[in-house]
This record gives C-alpha cells, structure tokens and sequence, in this order.
C-alpha cells in the first residue's frame, strides 16, 4: 500500500516473453488512519518502456483488484467509486479478508472464491481468486482467475480469466513452491 509501488509479471505461459502486466498503486491515502491505495493493472508488449496494445485487466471483483484498504484485521475490498466516507464505514465492519490470512475452498455460497497459502523459503504467498464450486459441472475453458501476493515481493502471479490469452504472468525470478 505503498505509494507509487510497481511489479512486472512476464507472461511464462506463450510465446511471447515481451508481454508483461505492470501492477501500480496510485492515488494512495489515509482515511482515518487506515491505508488505502487504487491499482492500476495493465498488460502490455513491454518494448523497452513504449506501450503497445495496452489494456486494463484490473477488475473490481477481482482478483486484480483495483481499489483496497489494509488494517490490521486485515484486507478490504473496495467498490471503485467507494469515497472517503464510504471506506472508512467499510473498515468499521469485517474485512474482506484476515488477518492473519486463512485459507478457504470455493463454494456455491462464496461464488467460488478461494484463497490459498504457499509456503515459501523467503516467507509466505497468498492467492486469492475464484473457479468454479467442488459440485459444479465441467468448464469448457478456463474457469479460474488468481492473483498471488507476498508480503516482501509485492504482486508475484496473476492468471487464468482476468489476463491475455488466459496465460499466466509471473515477477521473474518467482516460481509457487
């Protein structure tokens, strides 16, 4: 929730090494003491800083969110028009998700959100996304998105529905243990 914080996920998952999502936080603030910050996510041709062909993959719902609050009992998932007013009675009540994370399956009544915790040499990862319910029939395509966040690395992976081709973008250098 710093400002001004930047991560570059490579695509790993096609032929084209170029493609990258830059991650960004803007338009951080305060709001009675809680931290709050927008992201911008942008998948691009990375041809050496011009932008080729970009597009916006953040998504309100998720998982490249675009508008969050942090305290410490956790995370906050914010509406993108959501004002000062509105944040800081959101905070009031149960985040979005704890702190300290826990892990939970996708089920009919969470629309098949998930979150996962990764073990890993230089600390813990969490993804968060959603996929289709244990109970649900077959997919016909890709069905999950997930964005996965380290504490000390920032935005390390995004993939499945929400990024270009269904691929998967990685920070280099970082691979899920």
């Amino acid at each position: 929730m710093q400002p001004k914080q930047q991560w570059v996920l490579h695509d790993t998952s096609s032929g084209t090494p170029k493609r990258v999502i830059v991650v960004e936080t803007y338009d951080t603030h305060q709001v009675g003491g809680v931290s709050v910050a927008r992201l911008r996510w942008t998948a691009k041709e990375d041809l050496g800083g011009d932008a080729k062909d970009a597009s916006n993959v953040g998504a309100e719902d998720g998982p490249s969110f675009t508008h969050l609050a942090v305290t410490d009992r956790g995370l906050y998932i914010l509406r993108e028009n959501a004002d000062d007013a509105a944040i800081a009675k959101q905070v009031q009540g149960k985040p979005s998700r704890p702190e300290p994370p826990r892990a939970f399956k996708g089920t009919k009544k969470n629309q098949g959100r998930f979150l996962n915790l990764h073990k890993q040499a230089d600390g813990p990862v969490i993804c968060v996304g959603y996929g289709p319910e244990s109970d649900a029939a077959g997919c016909d395509s890709v069905c999950v998105a997930e964005m996965c966040l380290s504490p000390t690395k920032g935005v390390v992976q995004l993939s499945g529905k929400v990024t270009p081709d269904f691929g998967t973008f990685t920070q280099k250098g970082f691979k899920l243990e």
